[in-house]
Formats: C-alpha cells, structure tokens, sequence
C-alpha cells in the first residue's frame, strides 16, 4: 500500500497529464549508459536503494525491481529521464551535470515477514514528499514503484490542470416516472447509477429503471410478483446488457438477463455496501465488514484482496479488461485486481491530500482513464495518474453541492456524465463538450439544450424560457422530461393557464404511453409464456387505460385498445380448438461459443425433431432459428414431406455474429425456433423458445484442441511491442543455423526473465478438461497472461504462441495427456534433424523444416530446460500415438484469432541488461548439448573407425564444427574426409557450403563443379549454385538454377523461393551470413 505524507502542495497544485507511446530501451549491463540524441522535460535522480537486510538475494531483487520500474517510466514518457545511482539509463544522453528535477532516496526493508519500501523525494527548492509501499513483494512490484516514482514527480513537478469542458446539459427526478405499472406496494427512489453507451439505468429501490439520455423511459427491469421490496439499491450492468442489483435492506442478488422476464435471485450472506460486476459477469459485493464476495455464476466465494491490514475500501468498480478497481482512502490509491484478487497494479492520482480523500465516486474509462467526484470538483484522471483536467463545482451551478452527490455513471461514448443526489431524487447530466467533438458534432437539440441553460442561468425564473425548453423536449416525445420542466414553470406562476394546460397534456401523454407500454408487455408475455404469467401485467394495463379513459372520456382510441387487451387474454386462456398436426419433440441446441463463431457459419449447432400427429400429409416443413446476436432469422433443415405417424429432424443453423465475439460474460440466452408448413393446403406455423447458454469469447471445451489457436493474438499492439523489443539477434551470428532458433530462444528467455509463473486453473485444471467436451475451461488472453504474470498450462502456450508468430516464427499447438504446449518452426531443413537430436532432446520434422516441441510453463528455468521438457513429453507419448501437433496456421482456418479492443494498459518489456545474461547462458547451454557432447562422441566414434565409415563421421564432424562457426576445423575435417575418400561428394557440397557462409561464391561454385565431376547434378548442388548465383548478383542463373531445383526437390524449391528472380534481397543476404539450406550429410 502506499500511504502518501505530503508536504508544502497547494491544492490547486497539478501535473500535467504524461504523454503515452512506446519507447523501447536496452540495457545492456546493470547501471551502463548507453547513448542517442534525444531531449527530456525533466530529469529524476535515484539513489540506489538502502536494502535491510543487505542480503543479496534482497539486494538483486530490489535492483532488478527498480531496473524494471525505470524502463516502465521510460518506455512510456518520453519526456522523463532518469539517472539511477549516477548513471542515465535512458538511450540519449543525459550529463551529469544536468541538474535534476526530482531527487528520489528509497529505503526497503523486510522483517518478521513484513516489507516497506519507502520513496522520499524532493526538489531544489525545498519541496518534498514520500510514498510508502506496505504491500506483499512480487515479481510485479516494479509496476508500483514506478507509480511511486511517477506520483513524486508528478506533485513535485506540480503544474495546475486545464479546466475541463464539462458542463451542465439538462436534469431530471424520478417523481416524474409513470407508476401506474408498478405493484401498489412499489416505491421509487434513486439510490445509484448505472448503465450502457446510450442507456442510463437507476437503481430506484423497488426497479431498476432504464432511460435514454433523454430521460425518456425504456424499460422498468424486475416488475413482477417475484420481486418486492426495496431490493435495488444497488446496481450494476455487463457489456451484454445483464444486470445485477442488490440492496443495503436484504440479502441476496437479483439477476436481470436480457429476454428473460423471470428474475433469478442469487443467495448472499450479507447486505450489500457496494456492488460491482466486471465484463465476465463475475459479480463483486463489498459488506460494512469489508468482506469482499465474488459470485460467478451458481458459485459464491469470499475474495481476500491483496491488500495490508488496516485498510478501508469505501468505492469499487469494474475496469476495462475484464478487472476490479478500489479506492482505498487512507492510502489516496486506487487499486487494480483480476477477477481472482490478484494485484495487478495501484494508481496515485497526483492530487492533495484535502481533494482526494473527498473522493464521492468514480467511473473508469475503457482507456483506463478514471473521473471521479470529489467533494468541490470533478476531475479526469489518466491512468498514469496525471490530472488531465478538472471543473470546480463553482462552474456547475446548476448541479448544486457536489458534496450532495454520491452517484455518478459515465458513457464514454457519448461524452455524458450522470450525477445523482439521492436526497432531492435528481439527476444532472454534464456533457463534455471537448471529447463529443472529437466524434461528432453536437446534435441539434443538444445545442438548443445549451442555449436554454444560458438563458435559464441569467434567470432560472423565465417561464418563457422554461416553456421553451419543455417544448423541446415535447418534440423529441420525451414526455417524462416535458412533465418536469412544465410543472416547474408552473410551480414559478399556477395562474398561467396556458402552462397549466400544456402541463396536463403532457401528464396525460405519459399515462398514454404507459399503457401502451403495459400493453405490449402483456402481449409478449401471452405469447412467450401464457396467461397465468401474463396476468399480473394484464391487470396492470387494465388499470392504466382505465386511469387513461377517466382522465379523457372522449378517447376512444385508448378504449379501443382496452377492447383489444381483454380479448387477446380471454383467447390465450381459453382451451384450444384443436390439437396442431404438427408437434415440436424436441429441440437440442448445445452451449454456444462465441471462440467458435466461424464455425457455425457453416456448421449447424443443433437440431429440431418434429412428428406428425395429425391424419394428413405435412408438407414444405422450414425452420428458422432467431435470437440475440443472429443478424437475422436463420432458416435451418427442410422436409419436403412427412406423413401422418412420421417423424423428421431437421437442422438448427445458429451463425452468430462476430458481435458476439464481444462478449465476456456466460449468460443465458432465449432462442425462437419456428416451423412453418402446409397441410390440407393451408400454411400453418409453430413455434417454441428455448434457452441456451452463451459463453464468453474466452470460454471453450477441450474436445478440439485446435481451439486454442482462436487465442493465438500475435496483431495485438502488447503482444508485437513485447516481441519486437527482442528480435535483434546480431551476436547469433557466429552459429550458422537459422535466426529463427536465436529469436525463439531470446523471447523465451525475455518471457522467462519477467518471471512468469505456472498457475493452474483452480476452477477448471487442464488435467480434468483436456478431451472433456461437457467441461467449460476459460483461456486468459496473452496480453493479461503478460500484465498478471501467472497462467495454466494453455495461457502460457498461447502467450508464446503469439509471441513467436509476430515476429514470423510459425508454431503449433501441441498436446500430451492431461497437458499443452508447443512446437515452434526452427527454419532449419528437414536434413538438419540430426543436428538437434541428443538423449534429451527431440526435434520434429514437419513440411521440410525442423520444429522443436517446447514446454511453456518453465520458461524461467531457461530455453533448454523448456526445450528438454517438451522433448520428454513428445519422446514419451508420441510412440503410444497420443501427441496431437497442430500448425496455428492450419487452426486458424477453422478458429481465427479473436478480435481484442484497444489495451487500457501496456506491459514493458523487462530491460535487456536482465535478458541478456539468461541469453547468454542459454546459448552456453544449447552449445553444451549440441555441439561439445556431439563433438566428443564424433571424436570418440571416430578413433575406431576406418576407411568409409571414418569419412561419414568425418563429414558429420565437419558440418557439427560449421554449425557452430568453428570453420577451421570443419573444413579441416572435411579435407581428411577427402584424404581418405577422394570421391566423398559430400565433402566436397560441404566445402561449398563453407565458401558459401563466408561470402565467397567463386569458391563455392568451384567445389560444386569438383562434386559435378564426380557425379553431376542432384538437388543440394543445384541449390548451392542458385545461391551463390544469388549472392554473386547473377539473377538470371539463379533463377535458371531454381527452375531445375523445382523439378529435383518441390520441397527445397518451397523453402527457398527467394531466390527466383527479384525476390531475394535481405532474404538473400541473411542467408551469407546463416546457412537456410541443408548440409550433404551423406553422398546423393
């Protein structure tokens, strides 16, 4: 936890909002400056960390920490540099001379299982401040102290805010909310905010009420018999539209799922305080106790938030990715946690003392932005933790005390801003004039809004002015809005019967279209459900078109109507005539996934079985299938004919839409199956609803493994960030085998480096849902795998999956029992195989190239260990045929990666200076196995060898010392292969290859003419020729080379396309400097 003592900051006193952008840095040694041009704003200067105990383990740990932290600052704010203990670890320089902007000293220690880190910083002219850091040590502490560092900065650096363009646009009380639909025993009162992009919902004790911006009605959610009381007081809503409400008076949950008119109610042990529901649907309750519950769905379970003892969180509320963020006051610290409670960061607003611990409420932007309220201002908030604006409450006066205020619901896409004081049962919109226009241009009755409030500020008692305001909202039917603005132009002078009369029109407009709206409620319900459920909504409509008709005898429309009602019930409770020929069976329709979308574009999800039960042939049997996220209905199976006694199943299509790839909450859905027919030539039709469950996008069954390619993201801006800051391998150069290998094993060993740990699932193992098609297992997207540090078995397969595919490294999904992980494309050819096989380490061959199989979930044991582990697995399962190995490519066809929204956060790579050494070490290791142990055995072999089977091993010795550009001794090997076999070829194909990596083509071509000559042509000389032609510039014979290559080897043809042509280049270059083509292991 941080716990702030500030010191000498004004409260007007601000920073100015960071500006964000990826910069990657590298480090190459622990506290080396490296140097480029470049200009900063501000200098921070960092004493290397007092550590108690001095351990080393402890004192590695906090370096490697703040090393980690300063990369974070640096990669995301250019404007910051930061000179560490004396050294600029920015790549530009930074004299030391240059005086810095903030000093920064740091104290941690760790004693009898506690740990504080304490950042005290000041400036030249006497200012200073202090962070204190209380919570749990882990390998994402450098997120925090890099929030330290930033928030120093930042009220150190202070620079006031703009003022923001927020500004009032209209009000509204729920007194003027028809109630003639409501049991008499219903009341409504505001109690909290909610909503979706254009959708407002109150959570108004006995409902939950939705509205447009306009404040017009769209919907009372939880009318019924089945809820009473005041059970919302609280509320909150998914992406998907579900919502969930509780109340401070009763215990329990009331669920309100889109379509489904009955409620469910989901058990609680305590009253609720607070409430929030992430984009899973995972619910998140807060009690006076400060006991924090989860409840996904039919599972309840107390949540310990990693947070230190003594701490009080008094607001909570779901943030964008699929997260919780809290409000700790003491510490002025919002706090963010994944659906599990793992910490995954804090931000400090860099704000007084006196201004945020008055902090009332807050709404999160998708960006990961915050506004929140306070008790004089309301003020934007990036994510850094800069203020990027802020208005006083001296510039809403309209709103009132902002201190009156304790709701507050953002839509972002709208601009729109809803306050809610409780007390006078209103609600303020603010519109924020600066980010509206950066969409869109204000619409015509949003200026006209702005206009009346200019008049209505001059004076807020111009009946003239309020009566045109009234009328505008009249135009635009917002009747509920009309009402208000009427009665309170009355309420200024009752003896103005024109108002009183447009006032009364409007009372009666609304009670009209409440009953209209309570008829069409009881309608739907007639037709989903029948009568006995519609009954509570017919009575209710009756009363209102009764009320309707007292008020308007002469409206014989709403009589009409009234008539209507009441024999559209007597006929649905009425016996039936007769029996229909044709019977609905059965209907089966599976769980649905949004992961397999494409899928069903094709593929039918269910079926209908249909009898004919009547004395007639049934022809032209359609079905059709509709619900939420099908564009339209979807006709599915025919039958041309069934007749009487018969059967038929027909096909259920259901291809939703990639809006459904949307959603991250498991939900259920109604799903409308309809039959249409002719008998006795009459059309007749059928219908029936059923419900199904629709998952996340991140849920799936493990019947079909290649479904995790769907979460293989390699175009996600984290994922390629953190790829490309790892992709220079210029030192691998001494190996002469492909870069690929290089580039896998460092991005391996960067993953490996951030400290990357093997979580199972606790609620779906892979061990129990691997091949189980009726388990639903739940896959974390790589960038979060990245930002929470921690992942399953299939987590880490599709983060390095991802990984490797953006920077052109092909992999496959690979499973054993009870487990995944993967193989990656080595880029070396098949006849390389050799090369890559030791007694722990297995390499596969797959369409001329070599892939090595690779564990995933101990990466931070090193690329051998990972490589070593995956061989293990596939050496001991693939004889007893129980290895699957899936090209994403291949996958992709059937489960194309699913689509992310932009990241509200960035995940810095960790900085080079800690990859490096675990680089180092892996190609120590790599070395050790495939070259120094192969190089013994050769040896070994060969000291017992003659005559042919010496120039074999000879020839082997030779291409293992080339390998690793040890080329003195391979072309020393080779020439003692010739001195004993003259007409060895390969050796001298070899040699070749050798002239060839050291860019010398004349030489090359030279030897390919000695192999000629002793057997001419051959795929591997035909190769050779075309690249050295290549690498010579001869274009025109390396084509002709490569034509001959495609009738001798379509493999190797396939492999080295490059060099037809103009096609060649960097491809062309790379491979001087690594071999991209096959070593003669033995004479063709």
């Amino acid at each position: 936890m941080y716990r702030i003592i500030s010191r000498g900051l004004s409260d007007r006193a601000r920073t100015r909002p960071f500006a964000s952008g990826p910069r990657p840095i590298a480090l190459i040694a622990l506290l080396v400056a490296l140097s480029c041009a470049g200009a900063f704003a501000d200098v921070i200067q960092i004493a290397r960390p007092t550590v108690s105990p001095a351990s080393a383990e402890t004192r590695r740990f906090i370096d490697e920490q703040m090393m980690r932290a300063i990369t974070t600052i640096e990669a995301t704010d250019p404007g910051l540099a930061i000179r560490y203990d004396g050294f600029a670890l920015r790549t530009a320089p930074v004299s030391a001379r240059t005086a810095p902007a903030v000093r920064v000293r740091v104290l941690a220690t760790r004693a009898d299982g506690q740990t504080m880190i304490v950042l005290n910083g000041d400036t030249a002219d006497g200012r200073s401040e202090s962070a204190v850091h209380q919570l749990s040590w882990n390998e994402l502490l450098h997120r925090e102290l890099a929030s330290m560092i930033r928030f120093l900065h930042g009220v150190l650096t202070a620079d006031a805010p703009p003022v923001g363009s927020l500004t009032f646009l209209q009000d509204f009380t729920t007194d003027y909310i028809a109630t003639g639909d409501l049991p008499a025993t219903s009341f409504v009162q505001p109690y909290s905010l909610t909503g979706l992009p254009g959708r407002l919902m109150i959570a108004a004790g006995s409902i939950v009420l939705e509205t447009d911006p306009f404040f017009r009605e769209q919907a009372k959610l939880g009318v019924g018999p089945e809820l009473t009381g005041a059970w919302a007081t609280h509320a909150d809503v998914t992406p998907a539209g579900t919502v969930f409400a509780a109340s401070m008076a009763q215990q329990g949950l009331v669920r309100i799922v889109p379509e489904i008119p009955t409620p469910f109610r989901l058990p609680t042990r305590s009253t609720v305080m607070n409430l929030a529901v992430t984009d899973d649907g995972s619910v998140f309750t807060l009690d006076m106790n400060q006991t924090f519950v989860r409840i996904a769905g039919q599972s309840v379970q107390q949540v310990r938030l990693d947070l230190p003892q003594g701490t009080y969180v008094s607001f909570i509320a779901a943030g964008p990715d699929n997260t919780l963020i809290v409000w700790e006051p003491t510490h002025r610290a919002f706090f963010t946690f994944d659906t599990d409670g793992n910490r995954l960061g804090m931000m400090h607003p860099h704000l007084s003392m006196s201004t945020a611990i008055g902090l009332r409420a807050f709404s999160p932007y998708p960006n990961g932005d915050i506004i929140a309220l306070f008790l004089d201002r309301i003020a934007r908030i990036a994510r850094d933790g800069g203020v990027m604006w802020e208005v006083l409450a001296d510039d809403l006066p309209e709103v009132g005390q902002l201190m009156m205020h304790t709701g507050m619901h953002v839509d972002h896409e709208s601009g729109l801003v809803y306050l809610l004081n409780i007390q006078l049962k209103r609600i303020s919109q603010l519109i924020d004039v600066d980010a509206i226009q950066e969409q869109r241009a204000l619409t015509d009755t949003e200026r006209r809004l702005l206009d009346s409030n200019e008049k209505l500020r001059r004076n807020p008692y111009d009946q003239s002015a309020l009566a045109e305001r009234a009328s505008l909202y009249e135009e635009i039917e917002a009747w509920e809005a009309a009402a208000y603005v009427w009665e309170t132009a009355y309420a200024i002078d009752p003896t103005r019967r024109a108002i009183a009369e447009r006032r009364d029109a409007v009372l009666l407009k609304r009670l009209e279209e409440n009953a209209e709206r309570l008829f069409a409620q009881t309608i739907d319900l007639l037709e989903s459900r029948g009568p006995a459920s519609a009954a509570w909504a017919y009575q209710r409509a009756q009363t209102e078109f009764e009320s309707l008709i007292g008020r308007a005898p002469g409206n014989d429309a709403a009589r009409q109507r009234l008539a209507e009602l009441r024999r559209a019930y007597e006929r649905a409770s009425a016996p039936p005539d007769d029996r229909p020929p044709l019977s609905i069976q059965e209907v089966a329709i599976g769980d649905l996934f949004p992961a397999l979308y494409a899928v069903y574009q094709t593929t039918p999800a269910g079926s209908v079985v249909v009898r004919n039960d009547g004395t007639s042939a049934i022809d032209d049997v359609r079905v059709t299938v509709e619900m939420r996220y099908l564009e339209f209905p979807t006709p599915g199976g025919s039958a041309a004919r069934i007749e009487p006694g018969e059967s038929a199943t027909l096909a259920l299509r259901v291809p939703i839409s990639a809006d459904s790839l949307r959603i991250q909450e498991s939900s259920p859905v109604p799903v409308r199956v309809s039959l249409s027919y002719r008998v006795d030539g009459q059309e007749r039709d059928a219908s029936v609803i059923e419900v199904v469950t629709l998952h996340r996008a991140t849920a799936l069954t493990w019947d079909d493994s290649g479904k995790l390619a769907a979460f293989v993201t390699p175009r996600d801006p984290i994922v390629e960030a953190f790829a490309a800051a790892f992709t220079d391998i210029d030192d691998a150069r001494r190996f002469h085998l492909s870069g690929k290998l290089f580039r896998a094993a460092l991005i391996a060993d960067a993953v490996g480096a951030i400290g990357l740990q093997y979580v199972e699932d606790p609620v779906t193992g892979i061990t129990e849902v691997l091949g189980n098609p009726t388990v639903v297992d739940t896959v974390r997207f790589p960038r979060n795998t990245l930002r929470l540090g921690i992942g399953d078995c299939d987590d880490t397969t599709a983060l390095l999956s991802s990984l490797y595919e953006a920077v052109g490294i092909s992999t496959a999904i690979m499973t054993s029992p009870a487990h995944v992980f993967l193989a990656f494309d080595t880029g070396e050819p098949e006849a390389n195989r050799w090369l890559f096989e030791s007694p722990d380490t297995r390499a596969i061959a797959h369409n001329g190239t070599i892939w090595l199989p690779f564990e995933t979930t101990i990466l931070d044991q090193g690329f051998l260990a990972s490589w070593r582990e995956g061989s293990r697995l596939y050496g001991r399962y693939e004889p007893l045929g129980q290895i699957e190995f899936l090209p994403v490519i291949d996958q992709w066809q059937r489960f194309p990666p699913l689509p992310l929204a932009d990241p509200s956060f960035s995940v810095a790579p960790p900085p080079r200076s800690l990859v490096e050494p675990r680089y180092a070490e892996s190609l120590t290791d790599v070395t050790a196995v495939l070259y120094e142990r192969s190089v013994r055995e050769l040896e070994s072999e060969l000291a017992g060898r003659a005559g042919a089977a010496a120039v074999r091993t000879l020839n082997r010795l030779g291409i293992l010392h080339g390998v690793f550009a040890e080329i003195g001794a391979a072309e020393s090997s080779f020439r003692r292969a010739l001195s004993i076999d003259p007409n060895h070829r390969a050796a001298y194909i070899n040699l070749a290859n050798l002239d060839m990596l050291a860019g010398d083509p004349a030489s090359a071509l030279a030897w390919l003419d000695d192999a000629d000559r002793i057997r001419p042509g051959g795929a591997l000389v035909t190769l050779l020729r075309a690249q050295a032609y290549h690498l010579a510039g001869d274009r025109a014979a390396a084509t002709r080379q490569m034509t001959m290559l495609a009738e001798a080897s379509p493999e190797l043809y396939a492999l080295n396309i490059h060099l037809v042509g103009d096609q060649g280049g960097t491809r062309a270059s790379d491979a001087a400097g690594r071999a991209s083509f096959p070593w003669a292991v033995e004479d063709e």
